[in-house]
């Protein structure tokens, strides 16, 4: 029972250390990309898509306590915030 307990400590821990590292990563270099991959990008799809009015992005007063950076979501009215400086989510 005791390495049970152990192991899911130690488990716990690393996947809070985890959490916390930091990492960049480079960015995809084209030079892979075929012609038909580069068409295909150029003419994405979803950049026709239509989104109603209500889902689009809008700046708005937030009176909560959340810092700046911290993504807020709203999943009975579906929307997500991010917080801006100055308590602004947009």
């Amino acid at each position: 029972m005791a390495a049970k307990g152990l192991l899911v400590v130690l488990f716990g821990a690393a996947v809070v250390r985890g959490g916390c590292m930091q990492s960049t990563i480079e960015p995809a270099s084209e030079a892979n990309l075929t012609v038909r991959d580069k068409k295909l990008l150029a003419a994405a799809p979803y950049e026709k898509a239509t989104i109603p009015e209500p889902y689009r992005r809008h700046l708005v007063e937030y009176h909560r306590k959340e810092m700046p950076g911290t993504i807020v979501i709203d999943s009975d009215a579906r929307y997500l915030y991010y917080v801006l400086p100055e308590g602004k989510p947009s």
